[in-house]
């Protein structure tokens, strides 16, 4: 199998590895935009909340519940942006993972050199080889034209 051949078929592989790896980064990206989304309209509907609920318990005089929610609020609020550290954590693993790939991608790329680099000693040892079977033949002709020659004298005398 010849170096264009190898290359061919790693190249395929390679463009696959690495149209997966840029659906993956488009998704996480997407994902990204919409916690950060989300994460603002859960802070504008807590502000409003917090602010719609402060002036009805000040009305009513239950600003004593009102407080424990807000307090369950802050709780899911926190819970929200774990949540979103754990998505950039995610994010890092891949980013890892990608540049393993890409290690991956060099060593194979390394590794196709060498071999193509063996190829092309061995493609000039068969020349070599070519080349001494050449004059072998030559000689062996030689050879025979001779022992010929000496048949033919012998055979006069």
């Amino acid at each position: 199998m010849n170096a264009d051949r190898r290359l061919d078929q790693l190249e395929p592989v390679i463009s696959e590895l690495l149209i997966k790896q840029d659906r993956t980064d488009k998704k996480v990206d997407n994902l990204t935009f919409m916690v950060s989304n989300i994460t603002e309209l859960v802070i504008t509907q807590n502000e409003n909340i917090t602010f719609l609920l402060k002036n009805q318990l000040q009305m009513s005089g239950r600003i004593g519940n009102i407080e424990i929610r807000l307090d369950g609020m802050d709780s899911q609020f926190k819970d929200v942006l774990s949540n979103q550290d754990s998505l950039k954590a995610t994010q890092s693993l891949i980013s890892e993972k990608q540049e393993a790939m890409f290690i991956t991608q060099e060593a194979m790329s390394a590794k196709q050199d060498f071999l193509s680099r063996m190829q092309e000693s061995m493609l000039t040892e068969q020349q070599m080889i070519s080349a001494k079977q050449d004059f072998l033949s030559r000689m062996q002709e030689t050879i025979l034209a001779k022992q010929d020659l000496i048949l033919d004298f012998i055979k006069k005398e």
